[in-house]
């Protein structure tokens, strides 16, 4: 796989990064026995603290956490331990009383770390500008074989990647590597 020369326009707002670095892979690889422990942690935490019927809700950015339980029947009267937090509108554990704060400890026991911020050489986030305006936007990681490949929309960040890391790949040999591994799999 050749690399894109710096500065070459590619077409598509996507754009990916390789690295081959064993510790970066391997990192990754770390990351996703985590997820899957958070996963279960989240689990176990509905199972004994959440109302029946009710979930637990997940923070969608960066590190994840837990932020409450979906709300079950009355709102107005949340079980005991909980209170309605009426902008998000969710259960969240109640700090005041006893119940609430062995609640509260249990959920704030449980936290995965974003691994995106220990890819050295490469941004966590970066602010791009798209067709709908500005946003801030992280990666999405991929484990392809021997490599991790980072995918960037909007086009991805122009400052900040090492290329002694990190080397930008064509799409076309992106989707390559991509149908090879579904082909291997199918």
């Amino acid at each position: 796989m050749r690399p894109v020369p710096p500065g070459t326009a590619v077409s598509g707002d996507l754009t990916i990064y390789r690295t081959t670095r064993p510790e970066l892979v391997a990192l990754w690889d770390k990351w996703r026995e985590e997820g899957t422990k958070f996963h279960d942690e989240v689990m176990a935490f509905a199972a004994e603290y959440a109302p029946e019927g009710s979930n637990a809700m997940v923070s969608d950015g960066g590190n994840k956490h837990i932020v409450g339980v979906s709300v079950v029947g009355d709102s107005n009267n949340p079980p005991s331990g909980w209170r309605l937090d009426r902008k998000r509108w969710i259960l969240v554990p109640k700090r005041t009383d006893k119940i609430g704060k062995q609640i509260a400890t249990a959920m704030d026991a449980v936290v995965f770390k974003d691994p995106r911020g220990a890819l050295s050489g490469m941004p966590s986030m970066a602010l791009l500008s798209g067709d709908d305006g500005v946003a801030m936007c992280s990666p999405g990681v991929e484990k392809h074989g021997d490599a991790l490949y980072v995918k960037w929309s909007n086009g991805g960040p122009t400052a900040g990647i090492d290329p002694k890391i990190w080397v930008r790949v064509k799409l076309s040999d992106w989707y390559r590597v991509k149908e090879a591994e579904a082909e291997e799999t199918a």
